[in-house]
C-alpha cells in the first residue's frame, strides 16, 4: 500500500473562534500550492484510489483540487479523525480497511500529519524525528504492515517550494 500525506494549502491566519477557524478557506496562495502539488503527482504518474480528508474546509478544498486534477471525482471521503483533535488510532483503523494494493491520500493538518508519519516510519516509537509538513507539502510512504499502528518506509517528502522551483525551471535532461 502506498500512502500519500498532504497538508492543506495556506488558509491565512488562525481565527480566534474554533467554529470560524474550521471554516477557513484556502487563500489564492493555498490553492496554487495544492494545484502545484497535484500537478506534480500527475506528472509522475501517481494514481490515487481514494482520498480521505479532514472535515475542515481548507483540507476538504485541498482534497477536491487534487481529486479534480487527478480525475478521481467522487473519491473524497471525510474522515473526522483527520481533524486536528482527531484520534490517530481511528485513522489507522480506516487505513487497515483498505485493500493492500491501494494508493491512499490523507489530507489534513499539522502537527497530526507529522505525528502519523513518525509513528509509521519508526519501529522504536521512543526515537522519532522532528518531522513537519509545510502547508501544501506532501509525503509518500510505503506501508509494509497494517497493525494497530501501521509500519512503513518514508519514500520521499516534498515542500511547496520544490514544486514551485520545478514548475518555474521546467525539466532538463
Amino acid at each position: 500500500m502506498d500512502l500519500y500525506i498532504l497538508r492543506h494549502g495556506d488558509a491565512g491566519p488562525h481565527l480566534s473562534s474554533k467554529t470560524d477557524d474550521k471554516n477557513r478557506s484556502l487563500t489564492l496562495l493555498g490553492k496554487e500550492e495544492i494545484t502545484d502539488a497535484a500537478r506534480a503527482l500527475k506528472k509522475i504518474g501517481v494514481k490515487i484510489d481514494v482520498i480521505f480528508s479532514s472535515p475542515l474546509k481548507r483540507s476538504y478544498e485541498s482534497a477536491v483540487i487534487v481529486s479534480s486534477i487527478l480525475k478521481i471525482k467522487g473519491k473524497v471521503k471525510v474522515l473526522e479523525d483527520l481533524a486536528p483533535e482527531g484520534k490517530r488510532l481511528i485513522v489507522y483503523q480506516q487505513l487497515s480497511k483498505q485493500k493492500e494494493e491501494s494508493v491512499i491520500l490523507f489530507v489534513g493538518h499539522e502537527p497530526q500529519l507529522g505525528e502519523i508519519i513518525n509513528e509509521i516510519i519508526h519501529k522504536d516509537k521512543g526515537n522519532q524525528s522532528n518531522l513537519e509538513l509545510k502547508k501544501g507539502g506532501i509525503a509518500r510512504l510505503r506501508i509494509l504492515s497494517l497493525k494497530e499502528v501501521p509500519f512503513g518506509e518514508l519514500r520521499w517528502l516534498m515542500s511547496p517550494d520544490l514544486f514551485r522551483k520545478t514548475k518555474k525551471k521546467g525539466t532538463k535532461s
